[in-house]
């Protein structure tokens, strides 16, 4: 089987940047290759069961391995109580679709879990030390969670959350606003400008207290 999984792994998808390609037609070869780009390994609570299992359904479509290997490579990328749960189901695996939906119902949270979480799409807001463009990829993130929010509803939302005064800027230009896009646009412009705003506010009031201490020494 090592010999048939390091030549699909030859043979797989085209590596976007490689800094060193050991030689071809090497288990070490492919097993170089495999650890580049391999998942982390899921102990049952790290990391996030949703983001591991959307890695490695993409890690293993890029390799293209049959599903016999797919099955084999499976466990070993679980360690902890996630392989405790993998070594005490009872059942044959023959398919890879029928595992996977087996670890989404022990592992991923359920449709009641992200009604009942503390933060959810609804909750969360945009702290100050949270850049604009990380508030709206968790926005999004959440929303994909809960059922039923469209794009309409999330951009009210998204608004909702805003820092007041970017929030006050992007209300200003809602006519112009069509999409979520647009929103992240002019809130990063906001942004900016406060933060632009801020910084000479901060040089202007330094500047102030030097004048001052530079009176008081020829007084």
């Amino acid at each position: 089987m090592l010999s048939s999984v390091a030549e699909q792994l030859e043979n797989s998808c085209t590596i976007r940047t490689y800094a060193y390609l050991p030689p071809a037609g090497t288990y070490a070869a492919a097993r170089e290759i495999l650890d580049i780009y391999a998942p982390e390994v899921f102990d049952g609570v790290h990391p996030d069961p949703e983001t591991w299992l959307a890695y490695f359904k993409r890690y293993l479509t890029c390799r293209q391995l049959s599903e016999e290997n797919q099955l084999a490579f499976f466990p070993l990328f679980l360690k902890g109580s996630a392989i405790d749960w993998y070594d005490t189901q009872a059942t044959q695996r023959t398919s890879m679709e029928e595992l996977l939906k087996e670890f989404t119902q022990f592992f991923c949270p359920t449709d009641l879990d992200r009604v009942m979480d503390r933060e959810t799409v609804f909750t969360r807001v945009q702290q100050r030390t949270v850049k604009v463009r990380d508030y709206f990829s968790a926005m999004q993130k959440l929303a994909k969670r809960i059922p039923g929010v469209d794009e309409d509803l999330l951009k009210g939302i998204i608004i909702r959350g805003l820092q007041p005064q970017i929030k006050a800027f992007v209300l200003q230009h809602q006519g112009t606003v069509k999409s979520i896009g647009d929103i992240l646009d002019m809130a990063k412009i906001a942004e900016t400008s406060i933060g632009t705003t801020a910084t000479q506010g901060a040089c202007l009031r330094s500047w102030t207290r030097s004048e001052r201490a530079a009176r008081k020494c020829v007084s």
